[in-house]
């Protein structure tokens, strides 16, 4: 065993960050090309970072007792709260996590098909036809819509315009390429700091704030998140208040949840649960949306096969899996992880082959590298949705896209589900072809991984479109 730290590739700190910054699956592609399965790389005013590819390390890392690292330094400069999901470690992760479950899975899980059908309905109507759009920004659309609706019970009206309004602005501002750049540089945990004594000085309710404010970006994201968490708070006292009652929404189940002692969750607890929430059901889902519209776009012969699987469904309602549709997204999170990378700091030395990792350590479990290992993976560049249907399906060591071990994400049902009803619906309405001089480059915005362009689309209406009944809030409503 080396006490010695793995290769760094070549080049100044500075150096990696710009180029993880604007080019993630490049930069990692060449590290490891000159390093090997593990390597390090050091940001400017930052830990060290060790990544890993090696499967029996991502394994290792799995494994980890929660106690051996700590999540409150991730990488994330958007000021979700201190009580976020994400940044809590030990006790208060478990006992916050098993308050979120519940509305995350099972019936309330199915509970949510109408709100992200209508969603989709409203966002398919409106798509320009025959002339090249944003398909990103529609998606964030109905991401949002939908996300507003099955967390905060918001559905329409001037309620729904107002909060995806502040709801962008305060998510955006954080997420350019050139802030989360300079966030890895000087460290996230100083932005969100920032960001956070921004919103606590916001003038938002003041009779006459000055106007001067609104011209600093980062004032303006305090003033969106100044404004939101009022909202939610209110929401939230106002379900403790018996509003609550007839909502089947996370702001109403999260407002009167109980910990194991019979405690309920302090207000400002409730609120940066929903916070993360909204984040996490927002842009994230988005990009992997896109990324699937583009792989199958790339690939007519399994576009075919998921039209004619669905064509052949009788489940209207999108509740039960469509195994070659949930096979294609598999692949295309493969292929394009949402986030390239885990973040584990380390509390106490790990042993990564024959390195020994000292604390204090960020460990990057790498999602791409190990999705893209030539080790595990038989033609891994190519498209091939039968890796996940047959007997020999890819391990969890294998197979990360939304995390691993105890920290994977709690949405990772719902994005899955709402993946399923919008590419179905979206792929029975239209067809879509790649704009010309479309430029889907994998790009790093924020902590996801967006086509550089946004996936610039032409939409048609298909000609062979499925007469599939939607099961929408709306039409429920009609019954």
């Amino acid at each position: 065993m080396s006490d010695a730290f793995p290769p760094r590739p070549s080049g100044l700190g500075m150096a990696h960050a710009l180029r993880f910054g604007s080019d993630p699956f490049g930069f990692l592609r060449d590290a490891r090309e000159e390093c090997g399965d593990i390597f390090s790389i050091a940001m400017p005013g930052d830990q060290p970072r060790v990544v890993t590819c090696d499967p029996e390390h991502i394994q290792t890392i799995a494994n980890l007792p929660a106690d051996a690292y700590r999540m409150a330094d991730q990488a994330i400069p958007l000021n979700l709260g201190d009580a976020s999901l994400l940044f809590l470690d030990g006790e208060r992760h478990r006992s916050q996590h098993r308050l979120l479950m519940p509305p995350l899975h099972g019936d309330h899980l199915r509970s949510y098909v109408p709100a992200i059908e209508d969603a989709t309905a409203d966002a398919i109507a409106r798509w320009p036809r025959g002339e090249p759009f944003e398909l990103l920004g529609e998606m964030k659309q109905i991401t949002l819509t939908a996300i507003c609706a099955c967390v905060l019970g918001v559905y329409r009206g001037e309620r729904i315009d107002r909060l995806r309004a502040i709801t962008t602005t305060w998510m955006e501002g954080p997420m350019t390429p050139l802030a989360f750049t300079l966030a890895m540089m000087l460290g996230a945990g100083r932005v969100r700091r920032f960001l956070d004594r921004q919103a606590e000085r916001s003038p938002v309710g003041w009779p006459n704030p000055s106007p001067r404010r609104r011209w600093l970006p980062w004032r303006r994201v305090g003033d969106a998140k100044s404004e939101l968490v009022a909202m939610l708070a209110a929401d939230v006292a106002a379900c403790r208040e018996g509003a609550a009652a007839d909502r089947t929404d996370m702001v109403a189940m999260l407002a009167l949840a109980r910990y194991e002692d019979g405690s309920p969750m302090s207000t400002s607890e409730v609120v940066d649960q929903l916070l993360t929430l909204l984040v996490g059901g927002y842009e994230t889902t988005a990009n992997a949306l896109c990324w699937a519209v583009h792989h199958l776009l790339e690939n007519p012969a399994a576009l075919r096969q998921v039209r004619e699987e669905a064509a052949s469904a009788d489940d209207p309602e999108l509740t039960q899996r469509r195994p070659f549709l949930d096979a294609c997204v598999k692949e295309s999170l493969r292929l394009t992880p949402i986030a390239p990378v885990v973040n584990r700091l380390l509390t106490e030395p790990l042993k990564l082959g024959e390195y020994l990792i000292p604390a204090g350590t960020l460990l990057w479990p790498c999602a791409f590298l190990t999705h893209a290992h030539e080790g595990v993976w038989d033609e891994p560049a190519a498209f091939r949705p039968e890796r996940f249907l047959g007997e020999r399906r890819p391990r969890a060591h294998e197979w990360f896209p939304f995390g691993h071990g105890l920290r994977r994400c709690i949405g990772a049902a719902f994005a899955e589900l709402e993946m399923r009803i919008v590419l179905t619906r979206v792929l029975d309405a239209l067809d879509l072809e790649h704009a010309e001089r479309s430029d889907p480059h994998p790009f790093l915005r924020g902590i996801t991984i967006s086509p550089r362009d946004g996936l610039r689309v032409v939409a048609r209406p298909r000609e062979a479109a499925m007469a599939t009944p939607q099961i929408g809030r709306r039409a429920s409503m009609d019954q």
